[in-house]
């Protein structure tokens, strides 16, 4: 089979420290472009390479799509650039996947999700932490009644990160605090839940560090009664690198840790089991998640099949985020989604 060529969009840190790294881990894969406008982010994705064949670059992202060069591209631009740059790839017949959020209004993620189906081509969001290990047991195990009848689940991101740089600190670029870090623990919950929210109830402010939220809770209703929640902070002091996802059921108790990989079932009136993942001793670009995210990407450009975290599921969590957002500035009203 004919490996997949990609072109990456966007050469920040995370594309050269997380994206291209995991890609050369992924048979079938073959980075064979760089985009930038940038000539120092250029060299420095020529350097995450490490050795591989000169790919050919580009500072326009519209010449790279024009290349026969690729089959599918990496976007991982600005926000505010996720969804005209992910409908003009769709435009020019490349799959794509594309960080969080696909858009910033759900507006703009409409016409992706319709294009990418009628064409038939792969859209991928990258909300690594459901493609994780330890969320994808989770997953199983409530699926398969292990906790009862699924009624509670509950995660925090607290984070001693200080004020957004560069364009994060542009609410219009980066959509602020729930497009920006909200997202990824929307997705993670819904995907627990089975489904996206159909209400949420948000409440926070500006305190410390950011000129938009920086530290905020909201409340997620989904389908059957089942309700998320979960905090979020920017100065948090102490905070470390966890993120503890917790899942409550009618017979049971889930706590999983995403970072350490420990899984832990806790059945009522029985002794803790330990469902941890086996993990190989091998180094993690980016968070638990993101090899196996990029992994599934290049699986389904290669069978046509569909991504967990389609186009529709970053349009759904683009309707989460903005109805949050807008609850929060109506001092926690409960809004529909």
């Amino acid at each position: 089979m004919k490996p997949v060529r990609i072109g990456v969009v966007g050469l920040g840190w995370w594309a050269c420290e997380v994206h291209i790294p995991n890609l050369l881990r992924v048979p079938g894969a073959e980075v064979r472009a760089l985009c930038s406008r940038s000539p120092k982010n250029i060299e420095r994705g020529r350097k995450a390479l490490a050795g591989r064949a000169e790919p050919l670059v580009f500072d326009d992202y519209e010449k790279l799509l024009a290349s026969d060069a690729v089959d599918a591209v990496v976007i991982c631009a600005p926000n505010y650039l996720h969804a005209p740059m992910t409908l003009a790839a769709v435009w020019a017949g490349k799959h794509v996947l594309v960080e969080k959020p696909l858009g910033l209004d759900p507006a703009e993620c409409q016409p992706i999700v319709a294009e990418a189906a009628e064409r038939r081509l792969v859209v991928q969001v990258g909300v690594e932490l459901r493609y994780s290990d330890v969320a994808q047991a989770m997953r199983r195990l409530v699926a398969a009644g292990a906790i009862g009848d699924l009624a509670l689940l509950r995660t925090d991101i607290w984070r001693q990160w200080g004020a957004p740089g560069s364009w994060r600190a542009d609410v219009a670029k980066s959509g602020g605090l729930f497009h920006e870090l909200g997202v990824h623990y929307i997705d993670l919950l819904s995907f627990l839940a089975g489904g996206p929210p159909l209400w949420v109830s948000a409440a926070g402010g500006v305190r410390a560090v950011a000129r938009d939220y920086d530290y905020a809770f909201t409340t997620l209703g989904y389908e059957g009664g089942v309700v998320a929640a979960f905090g979020m902070c920017l100065f948090a002091a102490g905070a470390r690198e966890e993120i503890i996802v917790e899942a409550i059921g009618t017979t049971g108790r889930l706590v999983g840790d995403i970072i350490s990989g420990k899984l832990t079932l806790w059945p009522k009136g029985g002794e803790p089991q330990d469902h941890s993942p086996k993990r190989a001793d091998a180094k993690v670009f980016g968070f638990p998640g993101s090899l196996e995210s990029v992994a599934s990407f290049i699986q389904c450009v290669r069978t046509g099949a569909k991504p967990s975290a389609d186009a529709a599921v970053g349009e759904a969590l683009c309707r989460a985020c903005q109805a949050a957002r807008r609850s929060a500035a109506q001092g926690g009203e409960r809004t529909g989604i």
